[in-house]
């Protein structure tokens, strides 16, 4: 089976450098450092993090399970690091080159990480949002969460994630989340929507919003016994206004409970 599987360097922070028109957020703070460590599936990650006008992660992933791992490598060691706003997929910029793989399974591209061997990564995050293309503007103030992921071949995927409140001194550039979602749920259709569904009972959840095309992207998820209904909400990031509102019914299934757990 094929899939085309863009696979993506993101993460945030470099200086404002003091000008005007500056897509990254300054910070005049003490520099902070923090250590993470965990273990799963054999393999052991430790993480030093140093949060200043840049936030820098040097990670190591050790193999500690005692028998010799494999990974599919045909686009290099899978161990990437990420960092994003926290319950969005809003994810900051940051000094790694975007890398486009065309990952068709091959057991040729099987590599062995040894018992005790490490991988080594870094990865300096700007505080910028990165919205997948040439568009970045300041990070806003908030919570987030630093991502470590490695997949292996058949002994399952590594994850692990940190937390990290954010502090800047520039003021955001775009609407800020919380004032996306007081503009969406405000929407007459937005909110009808919710009200119908609160009187009848029906469980709604709340989709990881994210920023594309000049908009803030929310989506809501009302989970009936056999179906859930999406509610999609475009506002633009500038001005505020609703831009679209769409909605779409899937089945409910087991796939789909896995599928509401992560967006």
């Amino acid at each position: 089976m094929k899939r085309i599987s863009f696979i993506l360097a993101l993460v945030l922070f470099l200086a404002a450098c003091g000008t005007k028109d500056s897509t990254t957020a300054s910070f005049s703070g003490e520099t902070s450092t923090f250590n993470h460590t965990y273990e799963d599936i054999g393999l052991e990650l430790t993480a030093d993090i140093t949060v200043a006008q840049d936030i820098e992660v040097k990670a190591t992933l050790k193999n500690v399970s005692g028998k010799t791992l494999e990974y599919n490598g045909r686009c290099g060691v899978p161990f990437y690091i990420s960092m994003k706003m926290k319950d969005t997929s809003v994810y900051l910029a940051n000094d790694q080159e975007l890398l486009a793989c065309e990952d068709i399974f091959d057991p040729n591209d099987i590599e062995k990480m040894k018992v005790n061997e490490s991988f080594e990564k870094t990865v300096i995050f700007k505080r910028e949002f990165d919205m997948f293309n040439t568009e970045k503007t300041p990070a806003h103030d908030g919570d987030y969460t630093i991502e470590f992921t490695f997949t292996t071949y058949g002994d399952g995927h590594f994850f692990s994630e940190y937390p990290i409140y954010l502090k800047n001194d520039t003021e955001p550039k775009i609407l800020t989340l919380e004032e996306a979602k007081y503009k969406a749920l405000n929407d007459p259709k937005v909110k009808k929507w919710h009200d119908e569904l609160k009187e009848d009972g029906v469980e709604i959840k709340t989709g990881h919003p994210f920023l594309s095309e000049g908009n803030w992207y929310l989506s809501f998820h009302a989970v009936y016994d056999d179906k859930v209904a999406q509610l999609v909400v475009a506002v633009d990031y500038n001005t505020g206004e609703v831009k679209r509102v769409n909605t779409e019914e899937f089945e409910h299934d087991e796939s789909m409970d896995s599928w509401l757990d992560n967006h």
